[in-house]
């Protein structure tokens, strides 16, 4: 700050943060003249979080009428942010102060004894006023001694609501400039969206920009179908039931309240730190594919005390750059959590774009995920098919790491695999008479009966623990095509097998479906082996087969 009359002033701001306790070493602050004056942050827990009044007292501005004001916070966490609200700076006196000796009371100072001969204050560079980014040191000694000066001591009691350790004189007059706010680049205010032709809200983020902040009672959020916040590497689809979600966080004091969108990516450190922490837990090899980020949705109030959504009323869409050497049979998106374990969120690719849909705030990344088991190897005709469906979370080896490529395969093993395959939810229980609601896979069944896919048969049973067979498999994923694609599959003639006249007459039309599409194909020498029962190796080929089509 420039162009002030020189004097006393009082510096006083709200300051407030938005997670985690200030550490020792925290202050808000004035530098003038090559002094430092300043105030502890003694605020923690719950106080910390709600906007407080913090008063520097007692600062001298000379004839050069210039002064830098800042705060800083201190603290352990990661991604701690400290703000200041309402600051003033306020000139007390035209004239210059009395200097006080080291007071025995905070409120009582005694008079100061008179120098013998005047030291000139040291010339230090200004401190400039934003907040220190987390993790810095604190100044050893950011408050001067008063025999080194002769201007007030700035050293403050910590604790008090003031701030300050000693009263200052009666104020005679009065002239106050108030602090501009801290630029935030990062933030992107959108104080009138606009709907397009879709009835949705679009904002493309810039270069270095990884928040949006749109006003909670912008009146182009009323009933629109959804918000897009587009970034270089990550963009976020947020459905209009979910605005709605962040409105009610608000409540009724819309106005002045902001929704903040957050996108904010991970440095390579963290990315680095992270991935070799969840190497240690995963059962597989870790590779970083594409953007690792943190998505925050919440409210700022009128004060800036945020108020995150945590979990969302219907899926949020992310969609995610994947980088150029990303392997698409490999790669998936994940929720990340800070001890380094992870978990599938999905992911379908499209033109190096992984889309998956999430349920809830928090870190998000996308990962390749290369499992190997014991018994598979890149002989092995279903390695690469095999390596995909265990990075799609669809199969698991056993707790030795082995695969078992040729064991046989369960009705009930193969429904659990399409429902992975199609992210199905349970819905209610299946009213299948001998499918036991505590068995391991009565949420499955209950899935896959509530989408259609499984029916049973005239007696109202699914024998889910028989061995499936391989037209009875290709009459599930046809149902399972049809349900993905939303269109019935085509009915063209049945495949030339060989061993065609072995196929029952009510798979017959599904086997047909299922060839034309290209999911059923045959043995090299063009049998079908309708009654054989289906491996886990077999599953795992007509599974890819279906994903991809």
């Amino acid at each position: 700050m420039t162009g002030l009359e020189p004097g006393t002033y009082t510096l006083q701001a709200k300051i407030f943060g938005d997670k985690g306790d200030p550490s020792p070493g925290s202050v808000m602050y004035v530098v003038s003249e090559g002094q430092t004056y300043s105030v502890p942050v003694t605020y923690s827990g719950s106080a910390w979080l709600k906007p407080r009044t913090l008063t520097l007292k007692h600062v001298h501005i000379g004839e050069d009428g210039s002064a830098s004001l800042g705060f800083k916070v201190i603290t352990d966490s990661d991604n701690h942010y400290g703000y200041l609200q309402e600051v003033t700076f306020v000139r007390n006196s035209t004239t210059t102060p009395e200097v006080p000796s080291e007071p025995s009371e905070p409120s009582e100072p005694s008079e100061p004894n008179e120098p013998s001969e005047p030291v000139t204050p040291p010339v230090t560079e200004p401190v400039t006023p934003p907040v220190t980014e987390p993790g810095t040191s604190p100044e050893e000694n950011p408050v001067p001694s008063p025999a080194a000066s002769p201007v007030p001591s700035p050293t403050t009691a910590p604790g008090t609501d003031s701030g300050s350790g000693w009263t200052a004189p009666q104020a005679t007059a009065q002239a106050s400039a108030t602090l501009p706010a801290t630029p935030q680049p990062e933030i992107l205010t959108v104080t009138e969206p606009k709907v397009n032709a879709q009835n949705k809200i679009v904002i493309p983020l810039a270069e270095g920009q990884s928040e949006v902040r749109i006003p909670a009672d912008a009146a182009a959020l009323k009933g629109i179908a959804g918000l897009k916040v587009d970034g270089k590497t990550v963009t976020v689809e947020i459905p209009g039931q979910v605005v709605q979600q962040l409105q009610g966080l608000v409540g009724q004091q819309q106005k002045g309240s902001m929704i903040s969108v957050v996108l904010e990516p991970w440095s390579s450190e963290q990315k680095t730190g992270w991935t070799l922490q969840a190497n240690t837990k995963s059962e597989a090899e870790l590779r970083t594919a594409g953007e690792m980020f943190n998505l925050s949705l919440s409210v700022l109030n009128q004060q800036g005390v945020k108020t995150p959504l945590t979990s969302f009323a219907e899926p949020v869409t992310l969609r995610l750059k994947v980088q150029e050497n990303g392997n698409p049979m490999l790669a998936g998106v994940y929720a990340a959590a800070d001890d380094g374990t992870l978990e599938y969120a999905g992911g379908t690719w499209e033109q190096s774009v992984l889309t998956a849909q999430v349920r809830q705030s928090g870190n998000y990344a996308v990962l390749e995920y290369d499992k190997s088991f014991t018994d598979v190897s890149p002989a092995d005709w279903a390695y690469s098919v095999i390596k995909e469906m265990a990075a799609k979370h669809i199969i698991e080896g056993d707790r030795e790491g082995r695969f078992a490529p040729k064991r046989e395969v369960t009705r009930a093993e193969f429904v659990t695999m399409l429902v992975r395959a199609l992210g199905l939810k349970a819905e209610g229980l299946s009213s299948f008479a001998d499918v036991d609601s505590s068995k391991w896979y009565s949420d499955d069944m209950a899935a896959a009966f509530a989408a259609g896919i499984v029916k049973g048969d005239s007696t109202g049973k699914f024998a889910p623990e028989s061995r499936i067979t391989r037209q009875e498999m290709a009459t599930l994923l046809v149902r399972a095509h049809e349900l993905r694609s939303g269109s019935p599959a085509p009915a063209d003639s049945l495949p030339a097998f060989a061993d065609a006249g072995k196929i029952d007459s009510w798979a017959k039309e599904a086997v047909s479906a299922a060839g034309s599409l290209g999911i059923i194909t045959g043995t090299p020498g063009g049998f079908l082996k309708p009654q054989a029962n289906a491996t886990r190796a077999e599953c795992a080929k007509v599974l890819s087969l279906l994903l991809n089509l």
